[in-house]
């Protein structure tokens, strides 16, 4: 009788603190999704912009680099440097 006693003692404890337990891993879990999906957000963000950056960057290097060859070689050959033929004078 004793063992059933504390056994029920024991268990409406588990079943009193519950809710508790429940309503705390609630409190630390959710704004711990919360913080990892905006931090993902912002990595993706970062991310984008970075590439987009890049190609920006690279599009104004090659219209740089475009303009000085033009300076330096006649134009047909320029054209077909651009199309990556080979060009014999």
């Amino acid at each position: 009788m004793g063992l059933n006693y504390s056994g029920w003692i024991i268990s409406e404890l588990y079943e009193e603190h519950t809710d508790i337990r429940n309503l705390i891993i609630y409190l630390i879990f959710t704004p711990a999704v919360h913080l990892f999906l905006v931090f993902m957000h912002l990595e993706r963000e970062m991310k984008m912009r970075h590439q987009f950056n890049n190609e920006r960057i690279l599009e104004v290097e090659t219209e740089k680099s475009e303009e000085n060859m033009g300076k330096l070689v006649p134009i047909h050959i320029l054209a077909g440097i651009k199309n990556d033929q080979q060009i014999v004078d």
